[in-house]
């Protein structure tokens, strides 16, 4: 994760905010997913990255279903 995000805390925090957002959908499998976080994702609320992921795995078309 790029040093544009933030401190250390802040890298960490949003990598685990994301690892746990990505757990909770129900990929198509056969895929390998980058994840790019942008320096707004230090700032972003837990859910905001929940609803950033459905929409970017939705247009991927990576998406079986909607996170619980």
């Amino acid at each position: 994760m790029s040093k544009k995000v933030g401190k250390a805390h802040a890298r960490n925090l949003v990598k685990r905010r994301l690892r746990e957002a990505i757990r909770r959908f129900d990929l198509a499998p056969g895929y390998d997913l980058v994840v790019v976080a942008k320096p707004a994702a230090s700032d972003a609320q837990y859910q905001d990255l929940v609803h950033a992921l459905s929409d970017a795995l939705g247009r991927a078309g990576v998406q079986q279903r909607k996170p619980q």
